[in-house]
């Protein structure tokens, strides 16, 4: 039980250093894009969600067959399946899903 402790307290102390190292970047990225402004269209949530997509999916892609050797929970952490699902309920297609554009 003590060296799961000691992961999760791992876990959470990764990501609390990564969350303070970011928090102006993620500032900065809620200003521009305006994610937060209440008149928001669905329209232009479902091209955020896209474009998440489109960073997200070969970045979880590209260090998956790392993930074992990271400290923290990583298939918990994937943000893939989370905007699959919810692209999907918002009415965009498999198609459409799978043709969005990505990162190289």
């Amino acid at each position: 039980m003590k060296k799961h402790q000691d992961s999760k307290d791992a876990d959470h102390s990764i990501l609390q250093r990564l969350k303070t190292a970011t928090a102006s970047q993620h500032s900065q990225v809620e200003r521009r894009f305006k994610i937060l402004d209440p008149h928001l269209s669905l329209d232009q949530y479902i091209d955020w969600l896209a474009h998440l997509y489109g960073y997200y999916e070969p970045f979880e892609r590209m260090i998956e067959p790392w993930s074992s050797e990271i400290a923290i929970n990583w298939s918990g952490r994937c943000k893939t399946p989370l905007l699959i699902r919810d692209l999907a309920r918002l009415g965009v297609t498999e198609e459409r899903i799978t043709s969005l554009p990505i990162c190289h």
